[in-house]
């Protein structure tokens, strides 16, 4: 009778410590989520609780993804199909570790002055239908924070650059076409990532291409992603948080992505204010009171430049 109970304790013991393990661990380890989505037509005409979910997704994980906008995807699937046709490089040729810029232009100096006329024409059109995109969310935003806080840092005029991407698993040996990092300017509008294999596109292969690290999530297929930037996050006083992402290699030698990003930046003149003291000593390294946005963006770039000097060497 006496063992009988030893065991009965034993056990309950046993099944106490599991629990007391398990509840540890979800403390500490955050469950993946799926990234928000909202269509633009909700977007243009929000009611309240559209743009308090839009400041709560980016309060709280920094990013949303957006559909439902037909005239972008059709200029865009024009755009991918002629990038896709300027950077159609050999095997030999991917090996060679050049910048995503350099590609672009040796592509372009190759093909024929009218796709180079082309593909520029329908550059454009996917910029300028993708921009106010970026630009109607950034406003909802910025008018739920100001009816709750006086940010000090004045905000006058967004400035845009687009970059198109192109990503094979040929360039190099690392983990990830591009490392864990934050966007470092207001926010970013990331469009979605297309794949090709044999020249042919293909569904987007299993964990592959970007990945939003506080969510462990991809975004959904065929959306739009809005990005926070770490300078959003500072001029707010941390009312939005800039999401560590990264863009995953596809697990094959013979898979390519294209995207296209916009990125939305401040005048450089821009002085830029932080209240929060808890933002300040996240981004210390970087921060400096008064401090311009050209001298931000500087000396931000030149920190991410280093970080990738010692990863190379390590």
């Amino acid at each position: 009778m006496k063992s009988r109970s030893i065991i009965i304790f034993f056990i309950a013991y046993l099944l106490t410590v599991q629990n007391i393990c398990r509840a540890s661990v979800n403390d500490y380890v955050s469950e993946p989520r799926a990234i928000k989505t909202f269509k633009y037509s909700d977007l243009c005409e929000p009611t309240q609780q559209i743009i308090e979910e839009v400041f709560d997704e980016c309060s709280s994980v920094g990013c949303i993804a957006i559909d439902d906008m037909p005239a972008f995807y059709n200029s865009y699937e024009e755009f991918i199909e002629y990038s896709h046709m300027i950077t159609n490089f050999s095997p030999s040729r991917k090996t060679q570790k050049l910048e995503n810029r350099e590609y672009f232009h040796e592509g372009f100096a190759k093909v024929k002055e009218e796709t180079r006329e082309a593909y520029n024409l329908v550059y454009k059109k996917v910029v300028d239908t993708a921009a106010p995109v970026g630009s109607k969310i950034f406003s909802l935003l910025m008018h739920h924070i100001k009816q709750k806080e006086n940010l000090s840092t004045k905000v006058k005029k967004l400035m845009i650059s687009a970059r198109p991407f192109h990503y094979f698993s040929l360039e190099h040996n690392n983990l990830d076409w591009i490392g864990t990092h934050r966007d470092l300017g207001v926010f970013t509008l990331m469009c979605p990532e297309v794949f090709y294999k044999a020249q042919r596109k293909i569904e987007k292969p299993e964990n592959s291409g970007a990945y939003i690290k506080e969510v462990q999530a991809e975004p959904p297929s065929n959306s739009v992603l809005f990005l926070v930037g770490t300078a959003m996050e500072l001029f707010t006083n941390g009312n939005v948080i800039a999401p560590e992402h990264c863009i995953k290699r596809a697990p094959t030698n013979d898979s390519e992505c294209h995207s296209l990003s916009l990125f939305y930046k401040l005048k450089t003149d821009t002085i830029l204010h932080c209240d929060n003291p808890a933002v300040i000593e996240k981004y210390r390294e970087y921060f400096e009171h008064g401090m311009t946005y050209a001298r931000w963006e500087n000396i931000s770039l030149a920190r991410n430049d280093r970080k990738k000097i010692e990863h190379s060497v390590g």
